[in-house]
């Protein structure tokens, strides 16, 4: 399982978040991040979470997730 890195820590404005995700390429694929997950903790648990994703990368969508049947992540397992 590949994990996401950490791209920083503490206190941002939205346009300092949108700088984030426009001017850093993706280490999981070519070209740009698709966004980030900004999320805010307390005692080490995520009380809140939000994801900013790019402007063309969410006008790309085929269908968004919003409009399909709600789906668990889940491991499948092997035989």
């Amino acid at each position: 399982l590949a994990t996401v890195p950490t791209l920083a820590r503490g206190r941002f404005t939205l346009q300092e978040l949108v700088a984030l995700v426009n001017d850093r390429p993706s280490r999981f694929r070519g070209g740009s991040l698709e966004g980030i997950v900004v999320r805010s903790e307390q005692e080490g648990w995520t009380v809140a979470r939000a994801k900013l994703v790019r402007a063309d990368f969410a006008q790309n969508i085929g269908a968004h997730w919003r409009t399909r049947v709600l789906e668990w992540n889940q491991l499948a397992r092997r035989p």
